[in-house]
């Protein structure tokens, strides 16, 4: 822990007494860590301020992605000689694309908001136009595998809802001629745990999964240049 108070050193006295008042001592390296980088030796400040700066996300979308009078947001992917572009163990009419592809453009078109279109632009001295028709065949089947969990969900919220809502009503009739006391509070749990997950696969779970179909749906109508 030598280290770490000669570290301290290098910090006002101001930010210490606060530091120490609120929390006690530096109780690790990760403390000091913290304390240098909220505030920097004097001689670097600007600069750390500088590269402290949150980034500007819309300027960010415009200087990668938008093009001067285009409206799409382009994804440009550059295949170089030797990169294994299909998969080894795949062949024929089976026959797809490396996950390394997929996975950067889908990494790509994760900056770009669902309700901008997409462009793919593909480079390479391979043979792009069966890179492009595999690239859309992993897209409209991962665009498809989002379509069935998004049905899926609404299904499964369907009958969380019917089986919590006549468990509910069994409990009601219970309690109103008092049959099965002992059991009645075990239905009356049963059906409440029902209606919530319900409830909560409808409106949290389907929103995530909403979200993942729509971006699959911007890269699977992509324009190929």
């Amino acid at each position: 822990m030598n280290h770490v108070w000669d570290d301290l050193a290098l910090l006002s006295v101001p930010k210490i007494l606060r530091y120490c008042l609120t929390t006690g001592y530096p109780r690790s390296d990760n403390h000091v860590l913290y304390l240098l980088h909220d505030e920097p030796i004097q001689g670097n400040q600007e600069k750390n301020q500088e590269n402290r700066r949150s980034p500007n996300v819309s300027g960010y979308l415009k200087r990668e992605y938008m093009e001067e009078g285009s409206p799409f947001a382009t994804i440009e992917l550059y295949i170089p000689d030797g990169q294994q572009v299909f998969n080894p163990l795949t062949e024929g009419r089976q026959k797809s694309l490396d996950a390394l592809i997929y996975d950067t453009i889908v990494h790509k078109a994760s900056f770009i908001p669902s309700f901008i279109p997409v462009a793919i632009r593909l480079r390479g001295n391979c043979n792009l136009d069966q890179i492009q028709d595999c690239l859309q065949e992993e897209c409209y089947l991962e665009l498809k595998k989002r379509k069935i969990a998004m049905l899926s969900n609404t299904w499964r919220s369907i009958c969380l809802f019917v089986f919590g809502a006549v468990v509910l009503c069994i409990w009601i009739l219970l309690q109103k001629y008092n049959l099965l006391e002992i059991y009645s509070q075990i239905i009356s749990i049963v059906g409440t745990f029902a209606l919530w997950e319900a409830a909560d696969s409808f409106i949290l779970i389907r929103k995530d999964l909403r979200r993942e179909y729509m971006k699959a749906g911007q890269i699977a109508s992509a324009e190929y240049e």
